[in-house]
């Protein structure tokens, strides 16, 4: 997915979580949402993110490629430990890590996929 995708991806999940859950929204809620959407894509040196932190996602994609580590459930275990200090200032910005979530398991189920166990140990099997 490109950048507009994932934003319009995680606009969708966070105004749909509003009139599900019924909280206020507001501009840093959403441009929080908007901004962590992108996180996946930062191992593309191509991507927006990945031109902003380019000695970031070069090294990522070298060591790694493109959907593997940043598209897998370890990279959304770390980003929920690292994001969960949002929840002290307002439990809805912790809805930046479903927009997270969401294009990550949206580039899952794409044409080019994703291994979304990536990073974990094999079980053997």
């Amino acid at each position: 997915m490109i950048a507009g995708t994932h934003i319009a991806f995680a606009s969708a999940l966070y105004l749909g979580g509003a009139a599900l859950f019924e909280y206020d929204t507001d501009l840093l809620g959403w441009a929080l949402a908007a901004g962590a959407s992108l996180l996946p894509d930062v191992d593309l040196p191509t991507s927006k993110l990945g031109r902003v932190l380019f000695w970031l996602s070069t090294r990522l994609e070298k060591h790694f490629g493109h959907r593997t580590i940043t598209h897998s459930f370890l990279a959304l275990m770390v980003l929920a430990v690292l994001i969960s200090p949002l929840l002290w200032l307002k439990p809805v910005y912790f809805g930046c890590f479903w927009a997270v979530t969401g294009p990550t398991c949206g580039s899952t189920c794409s044409t080019f996929g994703a291994p979304i166990c990536s990073g974990l140990p094999r079980c053997g099997w």
